[in-house]
């Protein structure tokens, strides 16, 4: 699933909203390309308005928020590479979870 990138569009310094680079490039009478191309280089449209890319929150692939710490993440990786340099023969583990997991 694609994530439509926002930007936060200042007018000024002040804050006006936050909108996709089409609604912005409507409301402000330009491309989205326009947009994109002046967020990423910091540059100022007609002399006022300023972009900043809105950087989505991350979530895991079920849609839900993102629940191990950083400590967790770490142990899994860890983990996960140790299991995947070893050779061994994943397909004959069978992983059974316990009835009260979740």
């Amino acid at each position: 699933m694609a994530v439509t990138k926002r930007y936060k569009v200042y007018r000024c310094d002040k804050l006006i909203g936050d909108y996709t680079a089409v609604d912005a490039a409507d409301m402000l009478k330009c491309t989205p390309g326009t947009v994109r191309s002046y967020a990423s280089g910091g540059n100022k449209l007609y002399g006022e308005y300023t972009f900043e890319v809105v950087e989505p929150e991350p979530v895991c692939k079920a849609g839900k928020s993102w629940t191990m710490t950083r400590d967790q993440a770490v142990d899994w990786e860890d983990t996960r590479q140790r299991l995947l340099s070893s050779g061994a023969d994943l397909s004959r583990y069978v992983l059974k979870p316990e009835p009260s997991w979740r």
